[in-house]
């Protein structure tokens, strides 16, 4: 969820409470989109503070949808969570480093940056 609807729906200002609320009130996973941060994510057990690789910004639309594309993607394909949030930051900073809607997610490029990313996210 995007900060503006987590907050509406948690009552939370904290993402880290928004996503524990989501899960506690009947979610399986609690994902919270903090646009100056990436995202936290809550399984449940574990929390994923997952950042944005750094990009020249140059567009937001459509960055939380391609994140949360390629996170779909990764749990039907039942990656690691770890490897999952990497895959969606990975993607979310790949629209946001476009000028336009239009881009193209190339496999290769997804790896690299999703490797990079794996050691920077934290993991509580």
């Amino acid at each position: 969820m995007e900060r503006s609807l987590w907050r509406a729906v948690t009552e939370e200002t904290d993402p880290l409470l928004a996503v524990e609320h989501l899960v506690e009130n009947g979610a399986d996973i609690g994902i919270a989109m903090v646009s100056s941060m990436g995202a936290v994510i809550y399984n449940g057990d574990e929390f994923y503070i997952v950042p944005l690789e750094k990009t020249n910004r140059r567009n937001i639309l459509g960055a939380s949808d391609a994140f949360l594309g390629a996170f779909i993607a990764g749990m039907v394909r039942q990656e690691s969570m770890i490897d999952v949030s990497a895959l969606a930051s990975s993607a979310a900073s790949i629209v946001m480093g476009t000028s336009c809607a239009e881009f193209t997610l190339d496999p290769e490029d997804m790896q690299r940056r999703q490797k990079a990313l794996l050691e920077r996210i934290v993991v509580k």
